[in-house]
C-alpha cells in the first residue's frame, strides 16, 4: 500500500476561514457541521467559536482515497 504525507496548514478552522478557503457559504458549512459531515473541536464554553477539526476531514478525505468505487 502507497503512503500518503499531508501537511496540514492549521488543525482547526473557523467556520469562516472554512468557507472562504472552500467557497461553500457559511450557511452550508453550519449545515454541514450539523448533519455530521464536518467534525468540529469540543467547546470550552457557550460563547467560544465552533472550530472545524481538519485533522479528522484530512483523515476522512485520506481513507476515502482507498476505497474502491462502486457502481
Amino acid at each position: 500500500m502507497s503512503e500518503i504525507a499531508l501537511q496540514i496548514d492549521t488543525p482547526v478552522k473557523t467556520i469562516e476561514r472554512y468557507s472562504a478557503d472552500t467557497g461553500i457559504p457559511v450557511g452550508t458549512v453550519r449545515k454541514m457541521i450539523a448533519c455530521g459531515e464536518l467534525q468540529i473541536m469540543p467547546k470550552a464554553g457557550p460563547k467560544h467559536r465552533v472550530l472545524i477539526n481538519m485533522v479528522a476531514l484530512y483523515h476522512k478525505a485520506a481513507a476515502a482515497a482507498y476505497l474502491p468505487a462502486t457502481s
